[in-house]
């Protein structure tokens, strides 16, 4: 079984399985180019090494000519039943389950360039906060809230039907177990998960992104990945308790700024 817990955001290893406790989100890049111009995104949202499943919505508005806002939200899940394989020779199935929310926001500037300004540059700094819940049968449980700073810079190609973007971010995440129950004798693959939590309270990230969309003047289906990859000397245990890729589809729309 393979499960998220997200976000941030987006954001699960008994037998078969990989437990995660921090995912990202998908990286939203507006392309804003004028005052009160506003973008909203509907998603859906899933998992590499997870293979959650799960939903998102961005908005973003422009207070100014040049000044930014946005709010991103993500929630995700995955349950599965599991085979347990008992030194007697047994097995046992039973249902596990991940679920995990996050929500950021973020504000920066954003500037058009090139030939008829058709080139978009942004750079926003936000945000996030999430929880993610780890059901792994017979009762044992955990709960990771997580926080997240991030640097958000953006380049951008926008047309009457095509855009694209790419988006290095760059976040600092502090996670910690809020709640938890491991039965006695239960795996120690999971008490070894918790306490690589509790022992690295904090690191560094980069999620780089890649947004393409294509269709009307005000309306385009968005393709988006993101990935996320832990920085540091203790990056190879923290990796192995994060989602490393979310992919998304979905709709973007715009709506430009009424004309006076």
């Amino acid at each position: 079984m393979k499960q998220l817990l997200a976000i941030t955001g987006i954001a699960l290893m008994l037998a078969s399985c990989t437990h995660v406790y921090y995912a990202p989100n998908t990286v939203n890049a507006p392309l804003l180019a004028e005052k009160r111009e506003t973008r909203f995104n509907v998603l859906l949202a899933s998992g590499g090494d997870s293979e959650f499943t799960g939903g998102e919505l961005q908005l973003a508005t422009a207070v100014t000519d040049n000044i930014g806002i946005m709010v991103n939200g993500l929630a995700a899940g995955e349950k599965e039943d599991v085979t347990h394989y008992n030194i007697n020779g047994s097995t046992t199935t039973r249902e596990e389950s991940g679920k995990g929310s996050y929500i950021e926001a973020a504000g920066g500037y954003f500037t058009r360039f090139g030939t008829g300004g058709s080139w978009v540059m942004e750079a926003y700094v936000g945000i996030g906060a999430g929880t993610v819940r780890n059901e792994y049968g017979g009762r044992n449980f955990s709960k990771v809230n997580s926080t997240k700073l991030f640097l958000q810079p953006s380049i951008g190609y926008k047309s009457k039907h095509f855009e694209a973007a790419i988006v290095p971010r760059l976040g600092h995440v502090s996670w910690k177990t809020k709640e938890r129950y491991i039965s006695s004798g239960g795996d120690v693959t999971l008490e070894t998960e918790l306490y690589d939590i509790e022992r690295n309270p904090s690191f560094m990230v980069f999620e780089p992104g890649f947004v393409i969309r294509a269709g009307g003047p005000l309306a385009k289906i968005q393709v988006s990945l993101s990935t996320s990859t832990p920085l540091g000397s203790d990056r190879d245990y923290t990796g192995a308790l994060m989602e490393s890729a979310n992919a998304s589809i979905g709709l973007s729309v715009m709506f430009p700024p009424k004309k006076k």
